[in-house]
């Protein structure tokens, strides 16, 4: 998760949750789900609403009970990153990895990527080439298509029509966990060839893109990044290489 809140990951089943019983109830009932869930929950939250709220008018900020958890983060989107541009460097690549997480659309955030790609191929700036550019994230993606697809494989096809006739670049997205989207991919690859191999063959990329056909664009041109079901769900990575 971005921030690495441990009460957020993997819904912290085990971290104390700073939001007030009361807060909790209140979005219950706004959203007609307290009569979904079991009564007992109800019952817990009610109580505990009630005990911070003797809390609150007998103890003073200083004097509350504070619960106390320990952890430690053993795996992340930015240790993942790390890895790959240690991994990269080590194969020759100057490698950069982007500030913070990336989100937002799916192909805005490819078109931001596309060109950060292309100033490095032309400018050599912020590195010079050979590079690897190196992002994470989550994306999202507003389907208006009936296809099959994902967010990671969405974003590849909309750099591969961004990016065709940019030699030398080559983009890979895909989820961590393994699957991106309800498909067997964990997201896709493609470089500056794809799109106009793709249309050699009677296979027009835009028009995947508009129906959010993604996957079965990269299924007819051999780009799905297929890596099996990781057991881990550490966000999506981006790896963009801009070679001489």
């Amino acid at each position: 998760m971005p921030g690495n809140d441990p009460a957020v990951i993997g819904s912290g089943p085990l971290v104390d949750d700073p939001v007030p019983a009361a807060e909790a109830l209140a979005l219950m009932r706004e959203y007609h789900i307290d009569k979904k869930i079991p009564s007992a929950i109800i019952r817990f939250l009610e109580k505990e609403m009630k005990r911070q709220k003797d809390d609150a008018d007998r103890l003073t900020e200083t004097d509350r009970y504070e619960y106390k958890t320990c952890f430690n983060i053993l795996a992340s989107a930015e240790k993942v990153a790390e890895a790959i541009r240690q991994e990269a460097a080590s194969l020759g690549y100057n490698a950069k990895v982007n500030e913070g997480f990336l989100t937002g659309e799916a192909r805005k955030i490819s078109k931001k990527i596309a060109e950060e790609a292309v100033v490095v191929l032309v400018r050599d700036q912020p590195v010079p080439k050979p590079a690897a550019l190196i992002y994470y994230g989550e994306s999202t993606v507003t389907v208006k298509g009936d296809g099959k697809g994902g967010r990671n494989q969405e974003m590849v096809l909309s750099a591969v029509i961004a990016l065709e006739g940019q030699h030398y670049i080559t983009f890979l997205s895909g989820g961590t966990d393994g699957r991106d989207g309800e498909t067997n991919a964990a997201g896709a690859i493609g470089n500056a060839q794809t799109g106009l191999n793709a249309r050699k063959k009677g296979v027009d990329p835009e028009s995947y893109l508009k129906n959010n056909d993604s996957w079965n664009f990269f299924n007819q041109v051999d780009g799905l990044l297929i890596t099996g079901v990781t057991g881990n769900n550490l966000m999506d990575i981006q790896i963009v290489l801009v070679d001489k």
